[in-house]
């Protein structure tokens, strides 16, 4: 695959990668944990886990701008191209596994629990399942449009060939949406009690495909040549 490296950029340090990635990933742990260990969360008081828990998410907000936006020092092109060429090679087969989390694993998980949400649930409870489900497909999305990187990096892994993965990718998962969607509405006519489980599902496997079809892309391009 021809992918040129063409930033004026310092590539992100694995070192600090790592540190935000588990900073992200503690902040989410230990939101989830004190929201389900609260005192009062079984009855629909767990104001102290309510607050952890948006904590934890402004954390990883901050970790994702500083990632994204924080300013870098110039780097010798020679040097970034190895390290943009074995980011190339190691994506698809990220996506692959995103893609297939998403798909067998989280999008069943989430509809189960779109028809089992119980009148005493908390907001909070219902935004924390929600995040649940929207940052794995962010994180999937991400990788693919170079989103969760910083824009030099972005410009560094990125050609015209992957650009027009990227758009095949997304008409294929545009349509997956647009084809659950159709369906759901139809079906919704007959069983208007599993709506609540369409969308999940409709969003889910729509990302899912296009991932599933850019990595096969990429990884054939790389075979090419």
């Amino acid at each position: 695959m021809s992918h040129t490296p063409q930033a004026t950029d310092q590539p992100p340090s694995p070192r600090l990668r790592l540190m935000l990635v588990l900073t992200a990933l503690g902040g989410l742990a230990g939101g989830a944990l004190f929201l389900a260990l609260s005192p009062g969360h079984s009855e629909g008081h767990s104001d102290l886990a309510d607050l952890l828990a948006l904590g934890a998410w402004a954390v990883i907000g901050c970790a994702y701008a500083w990632v994204r936006w924080r300013p870098r020092k110039a780097y010798d092109a020679t040097v970034a191209r190895p390290k943009a060429e074995a980011f190339q090679a190691k994506r698809w087969a990220l996506l692959l596994l995103l893609a297939g989390y998403v798909a067998f694993m989280l999008v069943p998980l989430t509809a189960y629990e779109a028809l089992a949400v119980k009148p005493a649930t908390t907001p909070i409870d219902r935004l924390f399942k929600a995040v649940l489900f929207l940052a794995p497909c962010a994180l999937t999305l991400g990788v693919m449009t170079s989103g969760i990187y910083s824009r030099a990096w972005g410009a560094l892994v990125d050609d015209e060939l992957t650009a027009s993965h990227r758009t095949r990718a997304f008409s294929l998962g545009f349509g997956v949406v647009a084809a659950i969607g159709g369906a759901a509405m139809l079906a919704s006519f007959f069983r208007p009690d599993l709506a609540p489980a369409t969308l999940p599902v409709a969003l889910g496997l729509g990302v899912a495909a296009a991932a599933a079809r850019f990595a096969l892309l990429e990884r054939a391009a790389m075979i090419d040549g």
